[in-house]
């Protein structure tokens, strides 16, 4: 995913193999904790976190587009994070990368509206995964994976327009700004 030449090569033996593609799930991530105050102790990982987070997420959908483009139907997933919405202080390039995909998100929506390829994001709150390392895959304050997979599902298939995929125990991220409490929740998230 980090490799511009890999991407490239990639979709040309996809495309090669599998004409028919229509759907696009874009779920690279690397999260690591990052002290901004011991620069540049933590740029390696930024960098990273930023090229595997959103560079490559660009660069694929960019390599792959134009196959999407020639199905009847086709889908691009990308996902992004509550944390695109009310970072956590202690993972700043992750949630500022996750910002990046909802932002890129919403404007390759609209650059291809009028196509037959829609773009649909998938926002999830902190879930029971490997993202941070083993701790999180049994931290009670996570939400289970098969939880969060099925309620997924469950949007997915009642709301078939849809154009974000919001969990319940993500709303209050993502609609934070809109109902006006934004700064009260990131400072009671980030103590």
């Amino acid at each position: 995913m980090n490799d511009q030449d890999s991407i490239r090569s990639f979709s040309q033996q996809v495309a090669q193999d599998y004409p028919g593609l229509n759907v696009l799930i874009n779920n690279a991530g690397i999260a690591k904790v990052e002290d901004l105050k011991s620069p540049p102790d933590y740029l390696e990982d930024a960098e990273a976190i930023v090229t595997t987070n959103i560079l490559a997420l660009i660069r694929l959908t960019a390599a792959l587009l134009p196959l999407l483009q020639n199905q009847p139907h086709s889908a691009i997933f990308t996902v992004s994070s509550g944390l695109a919405f009310v970072p956590n202080a202690a993972t700043p390039t992750y949630s500022a990368t996750k910002a990046a995909i909802h932002s890129y998100s919403v404007s390759l929506r609209h650059q291809i509206k009028s196509t037959t390829t829609e773009v649909i994001e998938i926002i999830p709150p902190y879930v029971q995964t490997q993202l941070t390392g083993e701790r999180q895959m049994i931290d009670p304050r996570a939400m289970p994976l098969g939880e969060f997979i099925t309620e997924v599902m469950d949007i997915l298939a009642n709301h078939p327009t849809v154009e974000e995929v919001v969990v319940e125990r993500c709303k209050p991220l993502r609609f934070a700004a809109k109902n006006g409490n934004a700064d009260m929740m990131f400072q009671t998230r980030n103590p």
